[in-house]
């Protein structure tokens, strides 16, 4: 991919935001929503269960507060998140030179000892680290950012 790369003087995408991802944190603040509507019901009812409903009124609120910050922070993050075009990549928040690349890290999205494709892939520059998360692939991306900064560095 990287002598395509060189070529052509075209954009290529290299890292994508993860697109499945959504459903999970939608349906985790649908079901805390859910809960909440489920525990106002209960408390009509029978006011014994108060300190039941009290507790499953705050896990309710805990979930949709936490999905609505995922979710928040998922649409901030473009669809193409990493971008290659004459030698410059494009992040979300700004640009850099393949050149000024010191090293390229990566790590898979874990949850309950299961690891997935998806992650975030930290660019380690000159000035600054930039994170980009819900990357598709991050190992592949990684691979390809690496072979960018190499090739760039035995050019100069």
């Amino acid at each position: 991919m990287t002598e395509e790369l060189e070529k052509g003087n075209d954009k290529r995408v290299i890292a994508t935001r993860k697109e499945q991802l959504i459903w999970v944190y939608v349906l985790a603040a649908v079901l805390s929503i859910t809960l909440i509507a489920a525990s106002a019901f209960i408390l009509r009812k029978d006011l014994t269960m108060l300190g039941t409903c009290i507790f499953m009124i705050l896990t309710g609120v805990t979930g949709v507060v936490v999905s609505s910050i995922i979710l928040i922070g998922y649409f901030r993050t473009p669809k193409e998140i990493i971008v290659y075009e004459n030698g410059v990549l494009h992040y979300p928040r700004g640009t850099c030179n393949v050149s000024e690349l010191i090293n390229v890290e990566y790590r898979r999205a874990t949850a309950r000892g299961l690891q997935y494709k998806w992650g975030t892939v930290k660019l380690i520059l000159n000035d600054k680290t930039v994170s980009c998360r819900y990357v598709a692939d991050v190992e592949q991306v990684h691979g390809v950012l690496i072979r960018l900064m190499m090739d760039s560095k035995s050019k100069n």
